[in-house]
């Protein structure tokens, strides 16, 4: 069974380091995507945001972020940026 991924952004981080520590150890290449330090677009399958930030933190040591589902967006950004959106927004 091939489930649909979503896109989330992960940002407001007060520990940047460790929201990118996190995200590269839990996520592989292909479904992370950073914008800038502390700022990351994901790719997953997880359903809820609750899930997602249960799989980014420690029961004992919590990160503070915000993560938000990625439904609509526009702008100006780098080309592999929208690439990346695109082939993962599935």
């Amino acid at each position: 069974m091939n489930e649909t991924k979503k896109i989330y952004a992960i940002f407001g981080a007060t520990d940047n380091d460790a929201v990118d520590q996190r995200i590269i150890k839990k996520y592989p290449d292909a479904d992370r995507r950073q914008l800038l330090t502390g700022q990351w677009l994901i790719s997953s399958t997880e359903t809820t945001l609750s899930s997602i930030y249960e799989h980014l933190t420690k029961e004992d040591d919590p990160i503070i972020c915000i993560i938000v589902p990625v439904s609509n967006y526009y702008g100006w950004q780098d080309a592999a940026v929208w690439e990346w959106i695109a082939a993962n927004g599935k």
